[in-house]
Formats: structure tokens, sequence, C-alpha cells
């Protein structure tokens, strides 16, 4: 065996069997690497918390390990290694990853979908309803709303266009600046 890959295996566990997955898969790194087997594990996931327990665990443990994020746009996949093997909040790589669209004018309609999903993460985290309450006293909000719906849930996205408008674009930059102002994210 050359390779242990284990692919995003927290798919739809609680955060307590998340914990628990981890520890095992922890344990199991442990136990080949004490019996000197030198078989590198690649572990894939989406989820923050089980990257969080791995990360943090194999520093404290010294364990020799690269972690790399992986960035996805229409047209782009950029994998990013983080050098300082810290446990990443990935809601803040992903606004910093909108912010660089909107600054070298690449946004795209994934971004949409990127935001809709940290704006669901934020409403619930603070208590809302819904993420438009994140909008409430935003003067453009009914706009906003409209825009964010309509590129972010597509039914046949293959066949809807990836482009997006200059009135589009402008609209996004308002309600992701508002964001970013009211929240207080320095991205």
């Amino acid at each position: 065996m050359k390779y242990i890959i284990i692919d995003d295996p927290v798919s739809s566990l609680d955060d307590f069997r998340i914990y628990t997955l981890s520890t095992q898969l922890l344990q199991i790194i442990e136990y080949v690497h004490e019996k000197q087997l030198h078989i590198p594990f690649l572990i894939l996931t989406h989820h923050v918390l089980f990257y969080n327990i791995i990360v943090k665990t194999m520093k404290n443990r010294k364990e020799k390990f690269i972690s790399y994020l992986l960035l996805k746009s229409d047209e782009d996949i950029e994998l990013k290694e983080l050098k300082n093997k810290e446990p990443i909040t990935y809601h803040l790589e992903m606004l910093k990853n909108i912010s660089k669209a909107l600054k070298s004018n690449q946004l795209q309609k994934s971004h949409f979908n990127i935001f809709r999903s940290i704006l669901e993460k934020l409403s619930v985290f603070l208590g809302y309803n819904n993420w438009q309450d994140l909008f409430k006293n935003y003067f453009n909000k009914k706009k906003f709303e409209k825009l964010i719906n309509m590129n972010s849930h597509e039914r046949y996205s293959e066949l809807e266009t990836k482009y997006l408008t200059q009135e589009q674009i402008n609209a996004f930059t308002e309600g992701f600046n508002y964001f970013k102002e009211n929240y207080k994210f320095n991205i």
C-alpha cells in the first residue's frame, strides 16, 4: 500500500460524531506511524471542524504534515498551501476570495453561491431566521436579495450563462461592501 486516501468522511455527521471520528482517524494515523509503515495519508474535507481537529492534533504531536486549501471558481482551481498549519476559518478565506475577485474584476456566479453559504451560516450563528435579516438596514435590500437568489439557485445551471452584467456586478459589490462594513470583516 502506497497511500491511504480518505475522502470527506464526515459529510452528514453531527459535531460530536465528527469529533469522535476525528480522534479515531488520528489513532489510526498514530498506529501507522508507530509501526513505521511510512504510508502517507491524504485526507480531503470541506468540513472546518474536522479539519481543525486534525490539524491541531497533528501540530501538537509535532507530526509532519502539509495542509492545502482548494479554491475553485468557474474557470480556475487554485491549490493554496497553508504554510503556518494553523486552523483556518473557511469563511474568511472565501470572503478574501470574493474580495480578490471583485478587485480584479473577475466576479463569477460561483461567488454568489459562496457568499450565500457564508450569509446562511452567519445568520444562524447570530440567531436570525434567514440570511436576509443580515441586511435589514440596507437601503437596497430587496434588489440585493433578488440578485443573490437569482444567481445562487438556478435549476438548470448548465443552461444558464456564467457571465454577469455590469449592473449585477455593481449591485453585488455594493451589498458585499455593506456586509463587510456592518459585520466588521476586514478583508
